[in-house]
Formats: C-alpha cells, structure tokens, sequence
C-alpha cells in the first residue's frame, strides 16, 4: 500500500532525527568527561544541567528540521543534496541554543562540549541521510513488488498522475489499468481502459493495491456517488487534488473541524521560528530590567 510504505518510512525518520542531539550529546560528552583524550581533562560536572541542554536541544532542533524540511521522506530520496539544509539546521540549532546558554546563568556550560556534539550533530545528520537513500534504493532494487493501482479517469489529467506514479523516487507504481468515466474522452495509449459497467468483474481477483481516482475540479461533486461504485474493490481509494499549476510540493492539506483545507498561500508570519523570533524581540528594554550584573561572571567552562 502506498500510504502504508510512506508511513513506516516517514516514522522512522521522524524518530532517528529525533535522536540525533540525543547521541551527539552522548559521544560529545563521552570524549569530553570521560577520556583523557581532549586537552583540560575535567569530570566536575553536574549531569542534570546537561539534560536540561539536551532538552532544549531537541526542541529547537526539531523545529529546524521542520523549517528546513528535514523530515520529509520524499526529501531524502530524491536524488538532491542536503548538504545545505542540514548545516543550515544545523547552524540555527546551536545558535539559539547558545543564546538561551547566555540568559541562562544558573550554570556553565563546556565550549569543547559544546563544539564536538554541534560537529556530531552535522555529521550524524549527513550519515543518516545517506544511509536512508542507500538503503531505499536498495530495497527498491531487492523488491520488485510495486503497488498495483488503478486509475480512475482516462483523461490526460489521469495520464499524467499515471506517469508521475510510475516515475515516482519514493514508491514506484505498476498501473494496472484506468477506468473511463461517462462521457470521458480517453487519452491512453498504453494500459488497459476500463468501463464503470465493469466493476463488478474487476473485483474478482483483480489484484490492486491502491485505487487512484484522478478527476478535474468540475468532477468533484460526483465523488460521493463514484466512491460508493468503486466500494465492490475492497481496496484502499485515494485521491489526487488537481488545484492549477504553482501550488507547492511543500504544501500540506490540514483539518478544522468538519473541513479540509489546503494552502494555497502561506505566510512566514505562520512559521514557528518567526514567532520565536518575533516574541524574543518583543522583551522588555534591557534598560528597564532590574538587573545587577554579577562581579565575577563565570564564562564558558573551556
């Protein structure tokens, strides 16, 4: 099933990225407090703070792995480079978490610790990254079962969602046939085409996995009654949102109570990091704080 592959994978991800500051932490603070290995050798150090900096770490980092698309399966697959995201991430990760060290001053923090899990952060990033496309493609070449689908429509909307199926990077389709609609002119060339009349023949033993309905927008009222025709196949129907040209792949379709919506156009103003930024920047005047600078304030612990 396509949704069901996507799913499996998209929850892996989402869980390793998850992990990621957890084991940066673990080897930064395993070579910093617990080898000889680095220069100022120190084990004085109170490992709840560090928790508490993980935490932190892990929510910022989260956000950016939103903002810069980290998450995305589909991301990861296509043959691009995320060299540039993932410092970016990266980057905004332990900039803000080096400003809240610098409000924070119940306690101190290692420079050296700090350098060598922002290194590992990166490069554990990068490394699961290629893992992940490595090991997709390979079990894409190891299991040659696609997902059989059926398409409905035959118009050249519906060749063109065929196409996209077959050629996809993430789970590549085997189109099993379409399925005119009354009245439908057919624009296929090379699969079969067949006719509402002969559902019920379809459903015996017919083999599909996934049910595609690809129709235009004036053909959406009918729905109701095409999914009822289309329940004899016990398969699991989608559908694809044919909305114009120059909407976004990024783009995601989200509930409000009983509607669907889909941006169409989105704002920065709606973005996590914006309203971070926004409401730091909204603090009182520094000069208005009854604030005493300490005598002797503790840096960085090198």
């Amino acid at each position: 099933m396509i949704r069901g592959r996507l799913k499996r994978a998209q929850s892996v991800l989402t869980v390793v990225l998850l992990c990621l500051p957890l084991l940066s932490f673990s080897f930064a603070g395993y070579l910093r407090f617990a080898t000889r290995l680095l220069p100022n050798y120190s084990s004085d150090v109170d490992p709840s703070t560090y928790f508490g900096l993980l935490l932190v770490t892990t929510i910022i980092w989260a956000v950016m792995s939103e903002k810069y698309e980290l998450v995305s399966i589909e991301k990861h697959i296509v043959a691009e480079s995320k060299l540039r995201k993932t410092i970016l991430a990266c980057l905004s990760t332990y900039v803000a978490v080096l400003a809240v060290i610098f409000f924070y001053r119940q306690a101190t923090f290692s420079r050296i610790f700090m350098w060598i899990s922002g290194l590992c952060l990166l490069a554990m990033a990068l490394l699961f990254q290629a893992l992940l496309r490595w090991s997709w493609n390979r079990k894409r070449t190891l299991d040659k079962s696609d997902v059989s689908v059926l398409i409905v429509g035959a118009d050249e909307f519906a060749v063109r969602v065929a196409d996209s199926l077959r050629s996809s990077p993430v789970t590549p389709c085997s189109i099993k046939g379409h399925l005119r609609l009354p009245n439908q002119s057919s624009a296929v060339r090379a699969e079969n085409v067949y006719e509402l009349a002969e559902i019920q023949k379809l459903a015996i033993g017919n083999g599909f996995d996934d049910v595609i309905i690809a129709i235009p927008p004036a053909s959406l009222s009918e729905l109701p009654a095409l999914r009822a025709q289309l329940s004899p196949l016990c398969v699991p129907i989608r559908l694809v949102l044919d909305v114009g040209e120059g909407l976004q792949r990024s783009k995601r379709l989200f509930s409000m109570g009983d509607l669907l919506l889909v941006d169409l156009e989105s704002s920065h103003a709606e973005s996590a990091i914006y309203v971070f930024l926004k409401r730091a920047f909204e603090l009182p005047d520094p000069g208005d704080w009854n604030y005493e600078a300490p005598e002797n304030p503790v840096p960085l612990r090198p």
